[in-house]
């Protein structure tokens, strides 16, 4: 069982504020604060002037000026972005049209030059692909995904998790209740590392301001809490770094929270993605009960029905919809031919990114079939039912034995991996 920080003993805890380190790099220097002036209201532009003004102290002026008015050109830019944030939403184009310019077929009309996840500039400072968020941004970042999804209401997420390390025994009814009892026998015992998120409107378009992906990092202490040592050293290998996940990582209690005041839950309107979203959402679910998930898989599937009514599962939607045999989410982008900008190795196999690369393949997919994409939601891979459907076995193959259901190949094996 999870420990919580109550809301009154976050700020103590570390919650909403940045590291020491990080509040000193944040704060202007004395001789600067009448220039910062100019961006009140503005705390992301103020934080990037400071930045500059640090990065050029010293005699050389002309240096400093140029800052200066690269700063005043970022925070112009920050306040356009935000005015289009609670602006009228704009005209959709016509038909389907993906507009982040990648995951659609060639010569399928991706759009250039709109927004979406290019590399940023060498040597831009405050640009990235992906945004990763900590304890000490949780709050303010949250804030921002409040006002978009009203607007990009697809929500892609991944779950990175330490592994597989529980399996049930005993007799099961089916192959979807086997594989429901592991994966609450694990999601009850484990901690999430990682939890990404990519927001696109109904048409794929991504918002404005070059950010789409939002990285949530928990807290996470290899050495404490229960982990596949596989899973541990695959995602050591992709670049996680434990030991800041330790220091600054999210308390799940404080992400559940915001969670709900976001509007992204129990909305008829959002729409979530995922590649598995039997493990996926179930780590999600966790979170936002603050308990274990529901013994029977019948209940799961009703609770996920509440607090995410409407599910597109993607790894079910290539085999079921499309036929593509491939399993791993890097081989079905691979035989779709979709790229992703160059993020780096240290992306590789992050929540992410992994959610960039769903949202990548269910355009592309989408942009094929639409009818074939709304037919199948609410299907969940490896699970039974149709939640659609609410409570429709569909599964037919019956296992009798240990032996028999050990047979069955798990998709989220090795830390989350993408599979």
């Amino acid at each position: 069982m999870r420990t919580s920080i109550p809301p009154t003993n976050r700020m103590a805890a570390g919650g909403g504020a940045p590291p020491p380190m990080m509040q000193q790099q944040a704060q202007p220097q004395p001789q600067q604060q009448g220039q910062g002036q100019q961006f009140m209201g503005n705390p992301a532009a103020a934080a990037a002037a400071a930045g500059y003004m640090n990065i050029h102290q010293g005699p050389n002026i002309q240096a400093q000026q140029q800052a200066l008015q690269a700063a005043q050109v970022q925070a112009a830019q920050a306040q356009a972005v935000q005015a289009q944030y609670v602006g009228p939403p704009p005209p959709p184009p016509q038909g389907y049209m993906y507009q982040g310019g990648y995951g659609m077929p060639p010569g399928a009309g991706a759009m250039q030059g709109q927004p979406g996840m290019m590399p940023a500039a060498a040597g831009a400072p405050g640009l990235e692909p992906i945004r990763n968020v900590w304890r000490w941004n949780l709050e303010e970042q949250m804030g921002i995904l409040r006002k978009l999804v009203e607007r990009f209401n697809y929500i892609f997420i991944d779950c990175k998790f330490p592994g597989i390390v529980a399996r049930p025994i005993g007799t099961f009814k089916s192959t979807s209740e086997y594989h429901y009892q592991t994966l609450r026998s694990n999601v009850d015992i484990l901690e999430v590392i990682q939890i990404g998120i990519t927001l696109t409107d109904e048409y794929g378009n991504q918002p404005p301001g070059g950010i789409a992906t939002w990285q949530f990092n928990f807290k996470f202490d290899p050495s404490q809490d229960m982990a596949s040592s596989e899973g541990i050293e695959l995602l050591r290998q992709s670049g996680i770094d434990f030991m800041k996940h330790e220091m600054e990582g999210i308390d799940p209690f404080a992400f559940g929270e915001l969670i709900f005041s976001s509007g992204f839950v129990l909305n008829d309107q959002v729409n979530w993605v995922t590649f598995h979203s039997g493990y996926d959402l179930g780590y999600l679910l966790s979170i936002l009960l603050n308990k274990e998930v529901p013994v029977e898989e019948r209940g799961f599937l009703k609770t996920l029905k509440k607090y995410f009514p409407n599910i597109y599962d993607v790894k079910y939607i290539c085999k079921n919809g499309f036929n593509i045999a491939k399993s791993n989410l890097f081989e079905i982008a691979d035989e779709l031919n979709i790229r992703l900008p160059m993020i780096g190795m240290n992306g590789i196999n992050q929540a992410g990114l992994d959610s960039l690369l769903t949202n990548g393949i269910f355009a592309n997919l989408r942009q094929q079939h639409p009818d074939t994409i709304l037919k199948l939601r609410g299907n969940l891979f490896g699970l039974g039912e149709n939640i659609e459907e609410n409570g429709t076995n569909t599964t037919s193959a019956a296992v009798h034995n240990q032996s028999a259901a050990n047979l069955f190949q798990f998709g989220k094996m090795g830390g989350g991996a993408s599979s």
